[in-house]
């Protein structure tokens, strides 16, 4: 594990500019392995110098290649869309809205943070580093070892919820335009398969290409919006705008609007989570420590911003929720669709770009789960940690961390056969398990910046404290409600 020694040097070391270095430079931190233009630029050898590691995964990824990763990872409007169901079924349209905008102040706070430590310590480890460098010394080894668990549990959760979500979805397309298909659970464990069978294909074989691929995808995110955004925007109904952005409701059973209304919010600001995914790159980017702020920075903003355009003009455009939220199209997006054109033909079009797009998530994500089970194995945190943290001399990847990955994925999938309402219980662990070590992190860093003379510094550390005590006030709240049930007096389908 990292030690706070680690911290301070890194911050007195004089920091490497961009240039390529000659080897010379790099024989003591870059495996003899690494082929030369993969090598990265000063700053990374000198960051990699300072962490104690030792550069063996090939940094080629660039400042628009690790955008366009960022965005793929999330797929943030996409992921609203196909769980907006959720929210408009328990606070109603403006629970939805008004969580986005809060989880827009709540997060991007965290995140200034977040990007702060990625710019003084640029790890594959990420959350669990930092927090071994920045937590109370008699604490740092615990903190950091359960921080650890909780991201890598984090990403694999989140990673099978995105693969059973496109299988959801294309189900949702079938019985569209086959109404007479009947989904079956076996049906979505398979195309889980399916798709993360195609995300290890990325992740190895076409390891080398993944950043021509993920400029590809984020390209048809942008343009995937335009098409469902300016689409409801010309054809769509709309909704009295007084009662979709102003009036709460309480349709799950709460006798609360407020309560009814908090969990909807938190729910909403859930959707928000994951923006340190880019970071789990680290040391597959060059110029990692100048370009993993400017990352996080760009994909926070133009995600916020696209998803809280297409949630205000997407509610307004529901005129009947009752039948939206009782589709039988398994996702209530694809029955507003289909009311807004009432084409068969477009609906498919638009939801399989949606689809698309999820698929290139279950990439991202999965290259992002196996290089944190990776780093986390190379600190010897996990079992079987010196076969998991061994990295093939062919590609410079981490294969045998991807390939564990998929296992687990492909297995906790199986649970969907005997019981959804235990495979829906695990994939929850995926935000809650990362906002926790988000809370966790930014505490640390709290603690740090107010007892160390002498702290590491990044990015934004003159205003680091003020944005880091906001976030944390302000995620805390929704970490708590995140655990409450939608329904009252929940059964064990909708606990």
């Amino acid at each position: 594990m990292a030690t706070k020694d680690v911290a301070v040097e890194l911050s007195d070391l004089p920091r490497g500019d961009s240039k390529t270095p000659s080897n010379s430079d790099s024989d003591d931190i870059v495996a003899d392995a690494v082929p030369e233009k993969y090598r990265g630029t000063d700053l990374d050898h000198h960051d990699m110098r300072a962490l104690g590691k030792t550069q063996v995964l090939r940094r080629n990824f660039k400042l628009l290649g690790m955008i366009a990763f960022a965005n793929s990872v999330m797929v943030v409007w996409e992921t609203f869309l196909v769980v907006s169901g959720l929210g408009l079924s328990v606070g109603g349209r403006a629970a939805v809205f008004w969580g986005m905008i809060y989880g827009a102040v709540a997060l991007t706070s965290i995140y200034v943070t977040i990007a702060e430590m990625a710019s003084i310590a640029p790890t594959a480890g990420g959350q669990y580093h930092w927090v071994s460098e920045l937590a109370p010394p008699r604490f740092q080894g615990f903190l950091s070892y359960i921080t650890g668990w909780l991201v890598s549990m984090g990403w694999i959760s989140y990673l099978t919820l995105v693969s059973f979500t496109a299988g959801t979805t294309t189900q949702g397309l079938a019985v569209l335009n086959h109404p007479t298909y009947v989904p079956q659970a076996w049906h979505s464990t398979l195309l889980c398969w399916a798709v993360v069978s195609f995300g290890f294909l990325f992740n190895t074989v076409l390891a080398p290409r993944l950043p021509a691929v993920e400029i590809f995808f984020f390209i048809l995110h942008v343009v995937g919006w335009f098409s469902i955004f300016v689409t409801l925007l010309v054809l769509g109904p709309r909704h009295n705008p007084h009662d979709t952005f102003l009036v709460l409701h309480d349709t799950a059973g709460w006798n609360s609007v407020g309560l009814a209304t908090v969990i909807t919010m938190a729910n909403s600001v859930a959707m928000f989570v994951g923006y340190e995914s880019p970071v789990h790159m680290s040391e597959e980017t060059q110029n990692a420590s100048r370009i993993m702020p400017r990352v996080i920075k760009w994909s926070v903003i133009m995600n916020l911003g696209m998803t809280i355009a297409l949630c205000g003009i997407y509610i307004t455009s529901i005129e009947d929720l009752e039948r939206v939220l009782n589709t039988p199209f398994r996702v209530p997006f694809i029955q507003v669709l289909f009311d807004v054109t009432n084409s068969k033909a477009g609906t498919t079009v638009m939801a399989s770009i949606v689809i698309v797009e999820l698929i290139s998530a279950c990439i991202s994500e999965g290259a992002c789960a196996s290089r944190q089970l990776w780093s986390f194995a190379r600190d010897q945190g996990l079992p079987g940690s010196n076969w998991l943290s061994q990295v093939s001399e062919g590609f410079n990847i981490p294969v045998h961390s991807i390939l564990t990955t998929v296992i687990i994925v492909a297995l906790i999938s199986l649970i969907n056969i005997g019981s959804s309402a235990a495979l829906n219980a695990i994939n929850s662990l995926g935000g809650i398990s990362i906002l926790s070590t988000y809370l966790i992190v930014v505490g640390c860093y709290i603690w740090n910046r107010s007892q160390n003379a002498k702290p590491p510094r990044g990015q934004w550390s003159r205003f680091g404290m003020y944005y880091a005590i906001v976030g944390w006030l302000s995620v805390l709240p929704v970490f708590f409600f995140l655990l409450w049930p939608l329904f009252a007096n929940p059964d064990a389908a909708n606990m």
